[in-house]
């Protein structure tokens, strides 16, 4: 049983969107968390592996899971976010196994008192790392479009 509490505390996506299964443990500025790729979700490929593409959204996740966990932490609820936009996503394969585990690790190296950080992510298996990004991301407390100085 994880000492953290359960994905769907920290990050506001709702089934079948949530993709990581839960936090393993705590990295300086970030996080480890493990996602089990599964051959019948809405993503599978014909043999039932996951689109490496989808690994940028593991990374996102990962990266709401922790700052949920940093609001959790303060007893707070989580916050709402938007992925930004990565720089540079590589990965080694074009899809990832069904059912062999993924490790994704997230580390905040930017962020500003607006909201927005960047966060060095890569994705794992037990030996090889897989797929690596720059991810950009951005905490807002509205989904409201701010207002500019004439009030529009």
């Amino acid at each position: 049983m994880s000492v953290y509490p359960s994905i769907d505390m920290l990050i506001l996506h709702k089934p079948p969107m949530i993709l990581i299964n839960e936090i393993l443990g705590e990295v300086e500025e970030g996080l480890v968390a493990i996602a089990r790729p599964d051959s019948k979700a809405w993503y599978a490929n014909e043999d039932g592996s996951m689109p490496a593409w989808i690994g940028i959204e593991l990374m996102a996740q990962s990266i709401s899971a922790w700052a949920g966990l940093q609001a959790y932490k303060a007893g707070m609820p989580p916050r709402k976010g938007f992925l930004i936009g990565t720089r540079e996503y590589a990965s080694k394969s074009s899809s990832f196994v069904a059912g062999k585990p993924l490790f994704i690790e997230v580390r905040k190296v930017f962020s500003d008192p607006q909201g927005l950080a960047a966060f060095n992510c890569l994705i794992r298996d037990d030996t090889t790392t897989l797929a690596e990004a720059v991810v950009k991301v951005i905490n807002v407390d509205s989904y409201e479009a701010p207002m500019g100085p004439s009030g529009k």
